[in-house]
């Protein structure tokens, strides 16, 4: 099996590809390894490493109903998603119901915030909707993925190309095959924090089980994606991916993947924030993946 390179400009989405990659192929394919490519942002730029926004980024609140069916239903199901947030501090919920504001605490020289009450549960199949914090759920899983002994990470200047990081990983691999999952994307793409945190929604939250305890402060104010989505005209819809695989020197296929339905918000914002989006993506990639191990005689001798 070669060693597969994930290239994508959402360390967030990076991380989420190389977690579902190892739940889908490792049992079958156990020599399996990954590298990747976390891309550092220029200054201003888009990401969730940027400085300006490493310790604001907002908690985030998706529904698990609304959410576009996966074609890989077998994998991408709910268990697969508890793995995911394992020791992430997220939070389930059981009940999301929007409601106006009374007239206590109005201050006339603000706008009104939309409030949502939220119904907090154990992780079950009834669940409707989760609140987590992207920062929490990346270094989780990279935690995860670095101790698994078969994910490496190496870092990406916006001044350095690709093709020259391949170059020299391939030095440390003599005869080694690689398969370099690149995801193409708009390179002056931008973080809008005013936009997000424009979209922030107060919680009321309330529970029925005195059993859940955490050990973070239930946060007062999130990023209700669902209405970021909406109030932004963002397609619901997950973008469709083509790829075109080109063979480079020293055994190298790269697979550009390209996506067809590009939306300057979606996958310039919210892709840093959106777990169903990364989600979406990794249902994708499975596809395009067995696509790509049925070509190769190869990769079909070691499934």
């Amino acid at each position: 099996m070669p060693l597969i390179i994930i290239s994508h400009p959402s360390t967030f989405v990076s991380y989420t590809l190389a977690h579902c990659i190892l739940q889908t192929y490792l049992v079958r394919v156990p020599s399996l390894k990954l590298v990747v490519v976390e891309h550092q942002q220029v200054n201003g730029g888009g990401g969730l490493f940027n400085k300006s926004n490493h310790d604001i980024s907002p908690w985030c609140g998706v529904s698990m109903v609304n959410n576009p069916h996966f074609v890989n239903k077998d994998i991408l199901n709910f268990e697969f998603i508890i793995d995911l947030l394992k020791n992430s501090g997220s939070i389930y919920l059981s009940r999301v119901i929007p409601i106006i504001p009374t007239h206590q605490g109005y201050n006339m020289d603000k706008p009104i915030t939309n409030v949502l009450e939220v119904s907090i549960e154990n992780p079950s199949n009834s669940s409707v909707g989760l609140i987590y914090h992207p920062i929490l759920l990346m270094n989780n899983l990279r935690f995860k993925l670095f101790n698994s002994g078969l994910v490496s990470f190496v870092s990406l200047s916006p001044s350095s190309k690709l093709n020259i990081l391949i170059s020299q990983i391939s030095k440390q691999y003599i005869n080694q095959e690689f398969v370099v999952l690149d995801f193409k994307s708009n390179d002056n793409a931008r973080y809008d924090s005013f936009l997000i945190n424009s979209n922030l929604s107060k919680l009321h939250t309330t529970t029925t089980n005195i059993n859940i305890v955490y050990n973070f402060k239930i946060p007062s104010d999130i990023l209700w994606i669902p209405r970021f989505k909406a109030m932004t005209n963002i397609p619901f819809t997950n973008p469709l991916y083509s790829y075109q695989i080109h063979h480079g020197q020293d055994q190298t296929k790269v697979v550009q993947i390209i996506n067809q339905t590009y939306h300057k918000i979606r996958d310039e914002i919210i892709i840093h924030y959106d777990l169903f989006q990364s989600l979406g993506i990794c249902d994708n990639l499975i596809q395009i993946l067995n696509q790509i191990l049925l070509i190769n005689r190869r990769f079909k001798s070691n499934l």
